[in-house]
């Protein structure tokens, strides 16, 4: 090109001049650029050579910087923006049946629509093959990693055959030690199937007038024992590279009914509610990777919303943000409980308590109820944020939660 053909005149003229005095160069014709160019001083000439030489190379170097962060190479940490779906499909868990993923949810998958499924009634035989088909569809969109999630805390709560062998009463008459092989046994046993979040275990403190469906699933009413046998719990789990789920934030001990039959007040005050607060701050000090956000309202923490007096515990930030991230330092994954319950649906619908969740500061929301409700719970996520109602940034801080979450359970199945 030009840098060839500058070179070859060079060569036919003043460098023959010098090496070959007996061979006429070229003469430049009198009035042109290039004789007037012969005509300056030698310093002169090679100063503006050097200058011209200087500007070719800072525009060979602007091009290989704008190619470079076009195609995103070694030059820099930028790389290009997620698109609005893709970032808010990591904060989505939509149900998966005893018939595994249909193809609308392996369509979702691998559009990158989904942070991942909760198996709500797997079929032992066929789990493992389920999930491979799930992550395969994930991965075939370059997105990151499933979370296969799965109720399994023992006793009357668990979706397949497997340990923990016990209830968490008898989990808690143990002992700590036996709670965290429990732990253990479990996340061995899940992992068979490639499911790597265990919503478990129950750190609802109970009281004498609870429920039977919190009372037969707490570790009991001593806020210390509770503490004790659940972190061990969560530690055996953990250990083997499945997420454990501290549940149900901030509470349900007082609770009279299960919040996913009926609505649920507990109307206790914030002095007396502290005390349930004790085995959450257990787990967060354990490195618990989730902590599952209730759906009962709790009158004492308020409502940021005037026309929502009443909003479940995953819509209100005083609780979210304030209790469990800034009181408890709690850094890991938020997940709301079923948007899809009694509890909630009695209150609003659950794509606005989605919103609501997310504004709060949850970072995944599980629709438990049908696979519907999770892309009806997406699309409205993904408009709330186009007509800004919901900020992006915020978006954004759960899915680089999730994401890390993600990244550490793949580094720990390596």
């Amino acid at each position: 090109g030009r840098r060839e053909r500058a070179g070859a005149g060079a060569d036919t003229g003043e460098q023959r001049l010098r090496d070959d005095p007996y061979t006429p160069a070229k003469v430049p014709v009198p009035g042109t650029r290039r004789s007037r160019h012969r005509d300056l001083p030698a310093k002169v000439r090679r100063r503006q050579a050097a200058l011209a030489g200087g500007v070719a190379l800072l525009v060979l170097l602007a091009v290989a910087v704008g190619v470079n962060a076009l195609v995103g190479g070694d030059g820099g940490d930028e790389e290009k923006p997620l698109g609005l779906k893709r970032l808010v499909g990591q904060t989505i868990v939509a149900k998966m049946g005893k018939d595994g993923p249909d193809k609308e949810l392996l369509r979702r998958a691998r559009k990158g629509q989904i942070a991942g499924v909760i198996a709500t009634s797997p079929d032992e035989a066929t789990l493992a093959q389920q999930i491979n088909r799930l992550n395969k569809a994930g991965e075939a969109g370059e997105n990151p990693e499933m979370l296969i999630m799965i109720d399994q805390e023992g006793g009357e709560v668990k979706r397949l055959p497997g340990p923990p062998a016990t209830g968490a009463p008898e989990l808690a008459a143990a002992g700590a030690d036996a709670a965290r092989s429990s732990g253990e046994n479990t996340g061995n046993y899940l992992k068979g199937f490639g499911v790597n979040v265990d919503l478990a275990p129950v750190l609802d403190v109970a009281v004498p007038q609870s429920a039977d469906s919190i009372a037969d699933r707490s570790f009991g009413e001593d806020p210390a024992l509770v503490s004790e046998v659940g972190s061990a719990f969560i530690e055996g789990l953990q250990g083997t590279g499945v997420a454990a789920t501290a549940k149900h934030f901030p509470g349900l001990g007082p609770a009279t009914l299960n919040t996913d039959d009926a609505p649920v007040t507990i109307a206790a005050r914030q002095e007396i509610l502290q005390a349930a607060l004790q085995p959450f701050q257990a787990a967060v000090d354990s490195n618990v990777e989730l902590v599952m956000v209730g759906s009962a309202i709790y009158p004492a923490y308020g409502s940021e919303n005037p026309r929502d007096p009443n909003p479940p515990a995953s819509s209100v930030a005083a609780i979210v943000t304030g209790l469990l991230r800034d009181q408890l330092g709690f850094k890991g994954v938020a997940v709301t409980d079923d948007l899809q319950s009694v509890a909630v649906e009695t209150l609003t619908d659950p794509s606005s308590a989605g919103i609501a969740a997310l504004r709060a500061g949850c970072d995944l929301l599980l629709y438990a109820g049908s696979t519907g409700g999770s892309e009806d719970g997406f699309n409205a996520v993904v408009k709330a944020v186009k007509q800004q109602k919901l900020d992006r940034a915020q978006i954004q801080a759960s899915y680089d939660r999730v994401t890390a979450l993600k990244q550490r359970l793949a580094n720990s199945s390596d």
